[in-house]
């Protein structure tokens, strides 16, 4: 049975080439992409799960107030944390800081290492159960020079056999002398929690209640009220301040990101149903295609069918036989999918900028390809087998197989659908790319073209104005500054600005930026009126205000007067553009430029073109001379800016990867359709010749139907994938005007390859010889 079985299969796909090639390598690909889909949308979906109680922990959200709009911060002050403390169905309450950057760890003369510190609280492991190799989680913080560090930071620092000697060892952290409490095992990568090592937090009690410095969370019951405890700290905090807060658990914190107005607004969970329906996009392609090409080849042995009712075969042999075949079609093209995956994977994960790893030894993996196939095989031969099977002999043997439901052919039908699905992502691709194309080319309001920006030590803080003079001595520079910021991930934000005529109640919040007096040159910000001075008189800080921060204090009347920022007077001596110092997710903020470059993090150096090789050369032994042993490291702000919107062009990569896959997968039907209609309709094409039709009425014999399907699936799929771009692009606060472009380019693009096809069977259908298929019967 299983031999003849094979050979049936053999001989039907030797005798369909061309079919049986385009169905194998068509859904080989689609079932690569959806496996790989599959894994990647695992992946996203098992953030933070790792944690033994994560269903009872909860990051706590602050919404304050500001004006008439609510701002969402995941940090919240030390006063709000003592009053959860203070509740009574809060087991533990655990918090960190902000990351601790360029801060140099060495052990003994070895090489300096840069890795990702936090401060924590000291009960921090009780709330995350991370497994300690080494140390007791209850004392690894005990101490405020103790340390706890990761397993691969320790092996940097020690070596392979670093448990003999983590015990006494004292390492230096910046001009600290710290001891290793605890080693922890890595933080896995889906995780956003995670540092490479941790130290106490000393968090100062006179804090303000409306700070923004922990990032918090609380461990409870999994049967806790979490709404009655947000109620009671919201209560507290009426008196006291405009804002609320809210709970949001740790599994929903990397999906669930975004805020707006004071409500969850998506986050990375929009791009896991965007890819989820990619993937359902592309198992429906791929059966469709198959369920096409694999009813055509079965109608093509109509009579072959008929033949074995009448010699006695019965329905449910004939079914088995064509659902085998299809069966065995689809794990053929399963195999080559895998052998695929095994050899593409890197290229893949770099790709995707991901971990994919596929469970090759895992039971469950393997249950899931085969049932895959399975569906697929039986979605692709359940048709063929039921309607075939079920004619009566007489049908068979009078039959050209063009048999339709409800007067329209299924294959058509299931055709343009295909074509409705992929002009659906094919627009959606455009538009996604259009848009980032917007965020990566957009003017900012400063020239980022050749800025180099390095973060700067303590030692090369203390000596700036040394290094400055130093590097302005090099011809490969035209300026250089400092700043408190890298212009890419924010700037401190504060409502404690006092101006003359403030109004009552007015919670505006500025960003506060600290420079030096080269800072709006080296950028190349327009000023409107006065300047930011080079000398200032002892005790006088100056300022200068952006427009939008101008706006709110009074206009330009201004400039020369004092305002207060942070209970220190400072004068404000000028006025420039609006310039972006958030990302392109937000609007322009209010900014204060405050000429204090002793508090600055960062040096920001104008390259001039052609020089950039000589400028790191510079920097690099200026680095040295003060960093003695440390590795040297930049970044070009034009680099730094396409990392800001990493996710977004991930999503752009994804786009179109498998944007043109479907449109692969939709060709290939279209031919291998338009082939099987070409050889049904041989001798009614030569019938037509015979009779002197002109080439056009071949054409429509052949393809009317097919171009009809196409413009009635153009007409539904361009509203909808306007619907699905516009809500899309509606998160930018800077976003594109949806232009006809991004609707018709790939509607002309899929019209032109499809006449393509369709002009290839012609001309093979009009150069034919009639008189060979007249002659045939």
């Amino acid at each position: 049975m299983i031999s003849l079985l094979m050979k049936s299969i053999a001989r039907n796909t030797l005798h369909n080439k061309l079919t049986s090639v385009i169905n194998v390598v068509g859904l080989s690909i689609a079932l690569a992409s959806a496996i790989v889909l599959t894994f990647w949308i695992t992946e996203e979906l098992s953030y933070n799960k790792q944690f033994t109680n994560n269903e009872g922990i909860y990051q706590v959200i602050m919404h304050v107030r500001i004006n008439d709009q609510t701002e969402s911060y995941r940090s919240i002050s030390y006063p709000i944390i003592t009053k959860l403390n203070e509740l009574a169905s809060v087991k533990e309450v655990v918090h960190l800081t902000s990351p601790l950057e360029s801060v140099a760890m060495q052990y003994k003369d070895n090489q300096k290492l840069y890795p990702l510190g936090k401060m924590v609280s000291p009960n921090f492991f009780s709330g995350f159960d991370n497994r300690f190799l080494y140390g007791n989680p209850s004392e690894a913080l005990a101490g405020p020079s103790s340390i706890v560090i990761t397993e691969s930071l320790a092996n940097k620092l020690f070596g392979k056999n670093w448990i003999s000697l983590v015990d006494k060892a004292i390492l230096s952290l910046g001009n600290r002398q710290i001891q290793i409490g605890g080693v922890i095992e890595d933080f896995p990568a889906n995780t956003t929690v995670r540092f490479d090592f941790c130290m106490r937090n000393e968090p100062s009690l006179e804090e303000h209640i409306g700070s923004i410095n922990y990032e918090t969370y609380v461990v409870v019951e999994k049967s806790a009220d979490m709404i009655g405890i947000q109620d009671a700290v919201n209560s507290y905090l009426k008196e006291k301040i405009q804002a609320t807060i809210s709970f949001q658990n740790i599994t929903e914190v990397y999906l669930y990101s975004n805020f707006k107005d004071g409500k969850p607004d998506g986050g990375r969970i929009t791009y896991v149903k965007l890819f989820g329906l990619a993937t359902l996009f592309i198992i429906v392609m791929s059966a469709i295609n198959f369920t096409n090409l694999f009813t055509a080849n079965s109608l093509k042995r109509i009579k072959e069918i008929g033949m074995r009712k009448v010699m006695g075969a019965n329905r449910t042999s004939l079914m088995f036989q064509l659902l085998s075949e299809a069966l065995f079609i689809t794990f053929f093209a399963m195999a080559i999918a895998l052998i695929s995956i095994y050899f593409l994977l890197p290229e893949i994960n770099s790709s995707l900028k991901s971990n994919i790893l596929l469970p090759w030894s895992d039971g469950m993996f393997w249950f899931f390809v085969i049932t895959l196939c399975i569906i697929i095989g039986i979605l692709a031969g359940i048709y063929p087998a039921i309607f075939l099977t079920g004619l009566n002999p007489s049908q068979f043997l009078k039959s050209h197989g063009n048999f339709k439901v409800g007067g329209i052919g299924v294959r058509n039908v299931l055709f343009g659908l295909q074509f409705f699905i992929s002009l659906l992502l094919t627009n959606f691709t455009f538009g996604v790319t259009e848009q980032i194309q917007l965020l990566m080319n957009k003017d900012l309001g400063y020239d980022r073209d050749a800025l180099l920006v390095k973060a700067l030590s303590s030692d090369e803080l203390n000596k700036i104005d040394v290094i400055k003079e130093q590097l302005k001595k090099s011809t490969a520079f035209s300026s250089v500054s400092v700043s408190g910021s890298d212009l890419i991930s924010g700037v401190p934000m504060t409502s404690d600005v006092i101006w003359q005529n403030k109004q009552p109640g007015d919670s505006s919040r500025f960003g506060v930026l600290f420079v030096d007096a080269d800072f709006i040159e080296t950028m190349k910000i327009k000023t409107i009126v006065g300047e930011l001075p080079k000398y200032s008189p002892p005790g006088l800080i100056n300022v200068v205000v952006n427009e939008t921060a101008m706006g709110l204090m009074g206009e330009r009347k201004l400039i020369g007067e004092i305002i207060n920022v942070w209970g220190t007077d400072v004068k404000v001596t000028g006025l420039i553009e609006d310039f972006n110092f958030n990302s392109l997710f937000t609007q322009v903020q209010p900014l204060i430029l405050v000429d204090l470059p002793e508090e600055s993090e960062y040096l920001i150096c104008r390259v001039n073109h052609g020089d950039e090789p000589q400028a790191i050369e510079v920097l690099s032994e200026v680095h040295k001379d003060y960093n003695q042993g440390d590795i040297f490291h930049f970044e070009w702000m034009e680099d730094r800016i396409a990392s800001l919107y990493e996710n977004e062009s991930l999503t752009g990569v994804l786009a179109k990867i498998f944007s043109v896959i479907i449109v692969v997968i939709t060709i290939m039907g279209f031919f291998g359709l338009s082939n099987f209609a070409f050889k049904q309709k041989t001798k009614e094409i030569s019938i037509r010749k015979v009779l002197g039709a002109p080439y056009k009425s071949i054409v429509s014999v052949l393809f009317w139907d097919f171009f009809k399907l196409i413009f009635i699936a153009a007409a539904l799929a361009l509203p909808v994938s306007y619907i699905l771009i516009q809500q899309w692009v509606e998160k930018f606060a800077y976003r594109i005007d949806l232009s006809m472009n991004i609707f018709f380019t790939p509607l002309v693009a899929l019209l032109i390859v499809s006449v393509l096809t369709a002009l290839y069977h012609s001309v093979k259908a009009y150069v034919l010889n009639p008189v060979f298929f007249l002659r045939e019967d």
